[in-house]
């Protein structure tokens, strides 16, 4: 394999351009799309080697590189009737049975603020994590 070392990377008009630190620290390290209605099923993915759902609405996402700590950005969304509020939490203890959030994982609950706060297993749902590795 080789290796390419620069200083700058820009397009060819020359108009916009980036450091390599820039990429690094701003691209997403890990992203997935799952289905979210039976086990949590990958339906696309990158940089995450698995995902389990022990209950609905319940998720633990692994990665397939631990981030440098667990001071990672989480975007994520959740699919399903417009008439449903959802609201997506990271688990940092509590009595979830998804893991809580470490630098090799990340666990997720999915509740529908409109059916008084039960969980639930919307049927697409994607997350993006950003941060250093």
């Amino acid at each position: 394999m080789s290796t390419l070392k620069v200083n700058t990377i820009q397009n060819v008009s020359g108009s916009n351009s980036s450091t390599p630190a820039e990429i690094e620290n701003g691209r997403a390290k890990a992203w997935i799309k799952f289905s979210g209605d039976t086990t949590g099923a990958i339906l696309g993915s990158y940089g995450i080697s698995s995902i389990s759902n022990p209950n609905t609405g319940e998720y633990t996402i692994t990665f397939s590189t631990a981030f440098a700590n667990t001071n990672y950005v989480v975007v994520a969304c959740a699919s399903g009737d417009p008439a449903a509020h959802r609201a997506i939490a990271l688990i940092d203890g509590g009595s979830s049975s998804a893991s809580e959030t470490t630098t090799t994982s990340c666990g997720m609950n999915i509740f529908s603020t409109s059916a008084g706060g039960s969980h639930e297993g919307p049927l697409e749902n994607g997350v993006a994590f950003f941060g250093p590795q």
